[in-house]
């Protein structure tokens, strides 16, 4: 039964560099740990392997994957999902116009998203406007005045 573990263990390990993401060679470190447990004749009986193997198996995913996520960092970027407060005093150009007390659309970052206004006047499309406010896919904006203008 040791070499079933062991082998069991090496290719767990070799499948990591298909698989990645540390929870295989864990696994497979796990199947060696009851391959040297078996061979020191700690254990032996077939349940006592199994429940052995699963339990250290969710020890090194829970432990060492950890640490060795803390040690070696992601070189991937994690960019902000909530990027609502990133566009605020954004100049968009309306797309469709935008009525008083209604809603019309605004072009930003090359996307049509609905927007309302506050001011109590109509916005035409083509005119220049600022967000001000975003409501979760609605855009709150105010026109931008000729003076106003960069």
């Amino acid at each position: 039964m040791l070499n079933y573990w062991l082998i069991f263990g090496i290719v767990l390990i070799i499948l990591e560099t298909v698989i990645p993401g540390m929870v295989v060679s864990f696994v497979g470190l796990s199947a060696l740990t009851v391959a040297l447990l078996l061979h020191l004749q700690v254990i032996e009986a077939l349940h006592v392997q199994i429940l052995l193997f699963f339990a250290v198996s969710i020890f090194y995913c829970f432990t060492l994957r950890l640490l060795v996520i803390r040690l070696y960092p992601s070189d991937t970027e994690k960019k902000d999902l909530d990027n609502e407060l990133s566009n605020i005093n954004k100049s968009v150009k309306v797309i469709e116009e935008i009525p008083v007390g209604g809603s019309g659309r605004i072009e930003l970052e090359g996307c049509g998203w609905i927007a309302k206004t506050l001011q109590n006047e109509k916005i035409h499309v083509g005119e220049m406007v600022r967000i001000i406010k975003q409501e979760n896919i609605t855009f709150i904006v105010e026109k931008i005045k000729k003076d106003q203008e960069l």
